[in-house]
């Protein structure tokens, strides 16, 4: 493992999968850590824009963060919300105790037109591993000039992905918004932030999916006019959001060390 120049965080290549693969990953510490949390970036993300929310939880939140190099964070609320997943999955949601939502990608803001849905569901069996374009602007993601700058000169952020992945997003969502009563393992806490004017994926569905979800204890946070990247947003709603999802993970935890 190696430490960043700076002490910001410690880096490393973790072996995984059955092709040799090996996942770059980071770690940031807290001195005197109250939890342990799992950075899981969104669709065409990458882990060193993590930073942004990793620092003011490590330094405000008392919480160690492990970030890992994967396909997207979609997926995450279908897993702990599938009845129907391997023994080794359920265990390992079983491990968490609360999950942190952020703009949650259940169904677009803009959703594709039917017949196009279903010529990419066709496409994706024959063609799985064909690339596509899921390009949006950039400005749809942050009303922050500088955020929306820097994210077009970033080599790291690919605006595609495979007909087989795209597919598998959008049908987890479809999936989810379309369940009755969806529910989450006893004893999971769920936090969902999102913003009111997100232009990528739809509030709408996420506060129906939150409405109808069946857990102890929820919470749900609509920032007015705020677009996608909660965390790089200006006019107060970083702040904003950070101050929520700090002050989540310190009373959780608090009352985790109470027990």
């Amino acid at each position: 493992m190696d430490q960043h120049p700076q002490s910001i965080y410690e880096e490393s290549w973790v072996p995984g999968g059955e092709d040799l693969l090996r996942f770059y990953t980071r770690i940031y510490l807290a001195r005197n850590p109250l939890a342990a949390l799992i950075f899981v970036h969104g669709f065409t993300e990458h882990i060193s824009r993590a930073v942004s929310v990793a620092l003011p939880l490590t330094h405000y939140g008392g919480a160690n963060m492990l970030a890992l190099e994967e396909l997207g964070g979609s997926l995450l609320l279908h897993l702990a919300t599938s009845s129907s997943l391997p023994s080794y999955v359920q265990e390992s949601i079983g491990m968490l105790s609360g999950i942190i939502a952020s703009s949650p990608f259940l169904a677009q803001t803009e959703p594709l037109a039917k017949s196009l849905r279903h010529i990419v569901a066709i496409a994706s069996k024959a063609l799985p591993a064909i690339l596509i374009s899921t390009e949006l602007p950039h400005s749809y993601l942050s009303r922050n000039r500088d955020v929306v700058a820097t994210l077009a000169k970033d080599p790291l952020v690919k605006q595609k992905s495979s007909m087989k992945f795209v597919t598998e997003m959008l049908d987890a969502g479809e999936h989810l918004i379309q369940l009755e009563h969806p529910s989450v393992p006893c004893g999971l806490s769920v936090l969902v932030l999102h913003g009111t004017a997100d232009r990528i994926t739809s509030f709408t569905a996420s506060k129906q999916f939150f409405d109808c979800l069946d857990a102890r204890d929820k919470t749900f946070v609509d920032i007015q006019d705020a677009y996608h990247e909660l965390v790089h947003e200006p006019y107060g709603v970083r702040e904003e959001y950070m101050d929520r999802c700090i002050d989540w993970v310190l009373s959780r935890a608090a009352s985790y060390h109470q027990h």
